[in-house]
């Protein structure tokens, strides 16, 4: 089976003299470019990178890690963040503009018909998010939100699993952005052939290690499989991921994961890996690693 992948994900970021703000340096509240390998642009308070769609998961974080050590480089960050939740300061909320400070979440969709709602934070509160892209030739109207299902048995219960995120911040982040079952769907071409879906419930988190990031694009693949080739998965099974997942379960999400036996030894191998890296801050030297 034929992929596009891509990705579009939120961090917040720091420098020597304090935290920096993507709508005090000028970025743009949208994406700016679509034929580059990779795009900055603001999200709200924000920083947004999109990558140039590829065919396979290392590609993807090819161009995560070009897009990554280009912000890094340009303007001296000290360090980079994926948090479930961050605080704006009042001040920065307060002179902000209104097309920064509005949320720009919605539309998203919910397969459970179980949408977040974004307003349950406070104002100067606010989520990051990794999303991650797929679309296919054989992804169509009946079978989107198999897949939608399966990527919260592969992709989200797995990252309840390998998360070392603070689970209060988790689950606060589940009730107003990202729960179980959030997806977009999209053309992905001019024509409006190529349809494909937007996975909504990962948190910024995934970037802080390439590794996190290949795994989430790999798992979606095979998720992305399984729905083509078997239709929806046993109800049973969702249930228990997506509780897990919106309640941060790790004992719960490692038990699904356990059960499923839908992962030969590679990616097993690659999951308890990957487990080990516990990378709660952002560093730079494994993407440069990428690069090599």
């Amino acid at each position: 089976m034929d992929f596009t992948l891509g990705i579009d994900s939120e961090l917040i970021g720091s420098t020597p003299k304090g935290m920096l703000w993507p709508h005090q340096c000028g970025l743009e509240q949208e994406r700016t470019s679509t034929k580059d390998v990779f795009d900055w642009h603001a999200d709200g308070f924000a920083w947004e990178l999109c990558v140039a769609p590829a065919s396979e998961p290392a590609q993807v974080v090819q161009h995560a890690a070009q897009g990554l050590t280009a912000l890094w480089k340009e303007y001296g960050f000290r360090a980079l963040h994926g948090p479930s939740l961050y605080r704006v300061p009042q001040a920065v909320y307060a002179g902000a503009p209104e097309d920064v400070t509005k949320l720009g979440c919605m539309p998203s969709y919910n397969v459970y018909n179980d949408r977040a709602i974004p307003g349950l934070l406070p104002k100067t509160t606010r989520s990051t998010g990794c999303h991650l892209h797929i679309a296919s030739p054989s992804i169509n109207k009946d079978n989107f939100q198999h897949i939608v299902k399966w990527a919260d048995l592969f992709v989200g219960n797995t990252w309840t699993y390998i998360s070392g995120e603070p689970i209060v911040d988790e689950r606060k982040r589940r009730r107003s952005y990202g729960r179980a079952g959030e997806y977009r769907v999209r053309f992905y071409d001019d024509a409006k052939t190529l349809l494909g879906i937007e996975y909504r419930v990962l948190p910024g988190m995934v970037l802080h290690h390439p590794a996190y990031l290949h795994l989430m694009l790999h798992l979606l693949v095979e998720a992305t499989a399984q729905a083509i080739e078997n239709g929806a998965p046993e109800e049973a099974w969702t249930d228990e991921a997506r509780d897990n997942i919106n309640r941060a379960n790790r004992i719960g999400a490692s038990y699904v994961y356990e059960d499923l036996n839908c992962f030969g030894p590679s990616v097993t191998e690659q999951v308890e890996a990957v487990r080990k890296i516990k990378a709660r801050g952002f560093r730079l030297d494994p993407w440069l690693n990428v690069q090599k």
